[in-house]
């Protein structure tokens, strides 16, 4: 049988950590009509060269993440080359066991002069948005990738 699960897109940013990486930082809620665990979500960055699966970093609160009717809170850290962030021509989609689902470009979470960070509101890559309802909908179905 399959489940259908929504993920509510937050945030979806990155911070230049060193000259090359980048921090790239993912949070938002899973709704789903019932409770529902979810597989290991990875980003899978689709550029002209091929697909690169990225784990996520380890979590130190070692959450398991679940889908549920008031919409769970979810969030991952990742690390990319800061140059995959900013070339424009990459794709971002979570991916895990039976889901799969596109995002936005992300943002870059900048200082400004009181040293503040704020997010940046120029995408760092293509144009992607998420309508005015801030949701992105993903479907799982055990065993079907959905691709």
């Amino acid at each position: 049988m399959a489940a259908s699960v929504e993920f509510e897109l937050e945030e979806f940013e990155y911070v230049p950590a060193t000259a090359g990486t980048a921090l790239v930082r993912v949070a938002g809620k899973w709704h789903a009509e019932a409770e529902h665990e979810l597989p290991s979500l990875a980003l899978l960055v689709r550029t002209p060269v091929g697909d690169d699966r990225v784990e996520a970093l380890p979590d130190a609160a070692h959450a398991e993440a679940a889908a549920t009717p008031d919409g769970s809170p979810w969030r991952a850290a990742y690390s990319l080359a800061i140059h995959v962030l900013t070339g424009g021509t990459a794709a971002f989609l979570l991916d895990g066991e039976g889901i799969q689902l596109e995002l936005p470009a992300p943002t870059e979470r900048v200082r400004d002069d009181d040293g503040r960070t704020t997010s940046d509101r120029r995408a760092a890559g293509r144009d992607g948005t998420i309508d005015g309802s801030g949701f992105v909908f993903a479907s799982r179905a055990d065993g079907d990738r959905g691709e």
